[in-house]
């Protein structure tokens, strides 16, 4: 049963998706198995001496194909790799000339091709292309390209594998998917609940130095202050993290954040902060508010570390169905493209990955007059996720 020995391989490999990865495979191994049924009514496919059936080369080519998928999923190898490699055998399994995959990116969900192969000369007007969609759960996540001659037919085993084969790495696309949207997920969380907070810290660790160098006193106390509470709040949010697996909200939901946001950004940073909420009756789901309020913070947190800047503005609004949030300031500016690369590259990423989830984007941009603009817009669908 070399299609029970390839399900328990992959079942006991991914436990997470195990369940409907190996029905994918068991519904292979069906198929070859019926194709062996039907075989058994043609005396020519059975061996006389030993009474065994014979398999087909089509039949050995789907085991040897599910084969390679079993055991390329079973591991933690490169998923790309994987369906790069599997082309050739896919190809020669229904006697395609060339054959090619595209997988959805994670940038934009267009199709891009990672690979191609051409087994035979190309005929040019006497091919016809075969496209099998990569789908789990009503999502595609790519699609496998088959270049056939006008007069090659697929039969009906073979276009039944190819439905499967689909589902069965579409399956494993969306597990790469999910596993990769929850690294991020992971990644902008400790960026935002911890790394900027421990970055305040440590921006404040020479100024306290300098206190204690010139014997004030009330200065070294209040970066003491400073330090500690940074300190504390970043223990609270990777306990946070850890248990929930999310930087906390604000129990009284985003407006109240926002107030509380603003007086420690202004008591830490002496900048002037000026609040200016157009949308008092604005109603958010609890992602969506926690979304807003970690691409606030990111923002304020820019201005703190970069800008120097005496001003700035928070506005919130609906303009046409949509939410606008705009932070603002008077300070340098937006920074130069090499200055982005190097500095607040990653918290940019994590606030357009922010954006992305609730359904909008955001823009910065030189505010006019000087400093930078911050500009975040997404549609306001009341109860919606993100």
């Amino acid at each position: 049963m070399a299609g029970y020995a390839i399900w328990a391989i992959f079942a006991c490999s991914k436990p997470q998706l195990g369940g409907e990865l190996g029905q994918a495979l068991w519904r292979v191994d069906a198929l070859k198995w019926s194709n062996v049924d039907c075989m058994r009514r043609a005396p020519a496919r059975w061996s006389h001496k030993d009474g065994r059936h014979t398999m087909s080369d089509s039949e050995i080519q789907i085991t040897e194909v599910c084969a390679r998928v079993a055991a390329g999923l079973a591991t933690d190898g490169d998923l790309h790799s994987l369906l790069i490699d599997l082309l050739e055998p896919i190809a020669q399994q229904s006697q395609a000339q060339a054959a090619s995959i595209s997988v959805k990116a994670a940038e934009d969900g267009a199709l891009r091709q990672i690979g191609a192969i051409q087994l035979g000369p190309a005929q040019a007007g006497s091919m016809r292309a075969v496209q099998v969609p990569l789908t789990c759960r009503g999502h595609t996540y790519g699609q496998y390209e088959l270049e056939l001659t006008v007069g090659a037919v697929l039969g009906e085993s073979t276009v039944s594998f190819h439905r499967i084969l689909g589902t069965l790495l579409g399956l494993a696309l969306h597990d790469a998917c999910t596993e990769r949207e929850s690294r991020q997920a992971v990644l902008a969380d400790v960026h935002d609940g911890i790394a900027q907070t421990l970055a305040f810290a440590r921006m404040r660790m020479p100024l306290l130095e300098a206190a204690i160098s010139r014997h004030d006193h009330a200065q070294a106390r209040r970066y003491c202050d400073d330090v500690r509470q940074a300190l504390g709040s970043a223990h609270t949010n990777l306990r946070a993290i850890l248990s929930q697996g999310q930087v906390p909200m604000h129990p009284k939901g985003l407006k109240h954040a926002l107030y509380s946001s603003i007086q420690t950004f202004q008591a830490q940073t002496q900048v002037d902060l000026v609040f200016d909420d157009r949308a008092p009756d604005l109603r958010l789901s609890a992602g969506q508010e926690s979304q807003v309020f970690l691409i606030v913070q990111e923002a304020l947190a820019n201005i703190a570390k970069h800008a120097r800047a005496q001003h700035a503005w928070l506005h919130i609004g609906q303009q046409d169905e949509q939410v606008v949030v705009r932070v603002e300031d008077d300070g340098a500016g937006p920074p130069e493209p090499a200055d982005a690369e190097s500095l607040s590259h990653f918290g940019m990423d994590i606030m357009r990955q922010r954006a992305t989830r609730l359904g909008g984007g955001v823009h910065v941009e030189a505010r006019a007059g000087g400093g930078t603009c911050m500009r975040l817009t997404f549609p306001a669908n009341e109860g919606a996720t993100a």
